[in-house]
Formats: C-alpha cells, sequence, structure tokens
C-alpha cells in the first residue's frame, strides 16, 4: 500500500495551512520523490530547515513507525510507480501510431460490454442486502481501485451508509482486527493483487466471523474460496481492463442501493 503514502502526503498538504511544519516537509518527500531513498534524516531535516525529532514525529504522524520505514515505503512507491506506467505504455503505445487510442477504447467498451452481459444479478443483489444489513461496510483495495473506493464511499453517503476504507496498511489492518459477524469486508481486486500484496490484512480478514465479498475478473484469485460471496465482473480476456470495469462496479452498486432504499421504503409504507 505504499502507493497511499503518496496519497496521505498530498492530503496533508492540502489541509495544512502554510506554516505548518509537517507540510514543509511533505512537500519536499514529493518535490524530491526520487532522491528520498538517498537522503539521510540529518539531511531531510536540514532542508526543511527543522529538527531530526521533528521529522521522526512527522513519520509517526503519517503512521509510520520511523524514516527508516518512510524510505522503505518510498522505494515501494518507485516499484509501483513503475509498473503503473509499464501498464499504460504498454496499452497506449502512440509510437504505433495515433489509431492506438481508438483500438484501446474499444478494448474499453467490449469489456465492459462484457461484465454488463454476464453480470449475476441475484449475487448482486445479495450483496446490496448484506450491505444494508451489515454494521459496518469496510472496502480494501490498493491503487487503482482504491480512488475507486474513496468515491465509492462518498457516494454511498449520499445514500446514508457511511462505508469505511483507509488509505494506510496500519489502519485497514487494525479495521480487519476489529471485525464481526455484524460487518461485511469488501474486497475491491479485479486480477487480485490486492490480496497477494496485502497478504497479512488479507489472513486478518478471512480469520474474522464477518461476511467476506469478493468482485474480480480472475476466477484464480487466491483465497477465492474463503469468500462468502463472489461477484465476476466478466471474463479475464483482458486482465488490465479491470480497472474499467471496478469504476463501473461503482456505479452499478451505488444505484443498486439507491433502488433497494425505494423498494425497502414502498414495502414499509404498505404495511
Amino acid at each position: 500500500m505504499s502507493i497511499n503514502l503518496v496519497y496521505e502526503l498530498q492530503a496533508l498538504i492540502n489541509s495544512a495551512s502554510e506554516s505548518d511544519t509537517d507540510k514543509g516537509i511533505a512537500l519536499y518527500l514529493l518535490k524530491n520523490i526520487q532522491r528520498v531513498e538517498d537522503i539521510t534524516i540529518n539531511e531531510l531535516a536540514n532542508e526543511c530547515y527543522t529538527s531530526i525529532s521533528t521529522v521522526s514525529r512527522f513519520c509517526k504522524t503519517i503512521g509510520l513507525a520511523n524514516f527508516a520505514e518512510l524510505k522503505q515505503r518510498i522505494g515501494e512507491f518507485h516499484l509501483t510507480s513503475y509498473e503503473s506506467m509499464s501498464d499504460n505504455l504498454e496499452g497506449l503505445n502512440f509510437q504505433q501510431g495515433n489509431d492506438v487510442l481508438v483500438n484501446y477504447t474499444s478494448e474499453i467498451g467490449n469489456a465492459l460490454s462484457d461484465f454488463a452481459s454476464s453480470i449475476d444479478y441475484e449475487v448482486l443483489d445479495q450483496i446490496i442486502s448484506l450491505m444494508h444489513q451489515s454494521d459496518r461496510v469496510i472496502v480494501y483495495a490498493t491503487q487503482l481501485p482504491a480512488f475507486f473506493a474513496k468515491y465509492f464511499q462518498y457516494l454511498m453517503l449520499l445514500q446514508r451508509k457511511y462505508i469505511e476504507f483507509y488509505d494506510l496498511q496500519e489502519d485497514s489492518s487494525y479495521s480487519a482486527s476489529q471485525l464481526t459477524d455484524k460487518d461485511c469486508a469488501m474486497v475491491f481486486s479485479a486480477e487480485g493483487n490486492f490480496i497477494v500484496r496485502n497478504r497479512q490484512v488479507m489472513i486478518q480478514i478471512l480469520q474474522t466471523s464477518a461476511k467476506k465479498v469478493l468482485f474480480t475478473q480472475n476466477p484464480g484469485v487466491k483465497f477465492i474460496e474463503r469468500f462468502d460471496q463472489v461477484l465476476f465482473l466478466g471474463k479475464r480476456n483482458a486482465p488490465k481492463m479491470g480497472r474499467y470495469k471496478i469504476q463501473l462496479l461503482v456505479e452499478v452498486l451505488v444505484n443498486r442501493y439507491y433502488y433497494y432504499l425505494e423498494n425497502l421504503s414502498k414495502t414499509e409504507n404498505k404495511g
């Protein structure tokens, strides 16, 4: 979940005042992210005109144990960024000509049509009902699906349902440890990357009595048999199209939940 560290730094910069020392440190880290792995805590303190102890407190403020873990997370971010950019260049290689964009969008359209034509509405509605009945609904996701999880969280607030989502791995781990049989854990993982890269959190979730829901297009996802409900997002003909299916999934879940509440209200009024 190293990429979420960058989101955390961005959020801190956007919300802190200009005089906030933490904002200065976060801004320096993002502006110099390519060389953070090579600097010492003394150098960072000097560059930010602050003390070593302040940098150490900053690390704890953003959920890290120390400066060494900060450097480790930045290193993981570089690896994740390389993988993401490689995916982008593979799908949109304009050196092959401008027609590549037409081909790419056509591939997206085919993937979304496949999702729409193969969705199991019975399973979908069972998940919607489960969301409504659960005391807590916590979404687990990483990388691009994490963006969609936040968007899902916002849209569900409009439906008067609070959905939990945590950027930092420590917070995700803690939330998983607190799950009960009245809660629902939902995993957005088109290819299964969250499950593979966040094994500790995933095992914590599986060891609880909470209801477990998986959204994926990969029938070979590890631990898939341990989930109570699995909604498949169509065929896995184009693995990289999974991100667009997750985005559509969010729209479908919110829309379906809205009509679930509406129908529930009509039934109660008749009674």
